[in-house]
């Protein structure tokens, strides 16, 4: 883990605190499964909507998607897929990031049910 010094001015000059802040490269407390799957989304806000994507990982807190579509950071989305055992997951999310049309994807709705299959990856 990483360390960095608090700065008190815009010099960027260390300040008498020296408070050490830890840094980490990924914020994510699950891990990320790789993963390639369908992914149907319905956008609840906008009537009839219903686009497919491609699931690229997921973990119990989420999971990063490929889709052809334009959804903001914030918007809620239903989300229906298909574990490679046959369980079909269908649960809210919230779009959390978007690079292009990538978007990464926090579960809001996940059961405990769901949850251990997930692990189960």
């Amino acid at each position: 883990m990483l360390a960095v010094e608090s700065t008190d001015d815009k010099s960027g000059a260390a300040g008498s605190a020296n408070q050490s802040v830890p840094v980490t490269g990924d914020k994510r407390s699950s891990f990320r499964q790789p993963i390639d799957i369908r992914v149907r989304i319905t956008l609840p806000d906008v009537k009839e909507s219903v686009i497919f994507g491609r699931g690229e990982d997921i973990s119990v807190g989420g999971m990063a998607i490929f889709a052809a579509t334009d959804m903001k950071i914030g918007d809620r989305v239903v989300i229906e897929f298909v574990l490679l055992s046959g369980r079909q997951i269908k649960l809210e999310a919230i779009v959390r990031n978007r690079h292009s049309y990538r978007y990464g994807l926090e579960f809001a709705t996940l059961t405990s049910d769901q949850r251990n299959e997930i692990e189960r990856l």
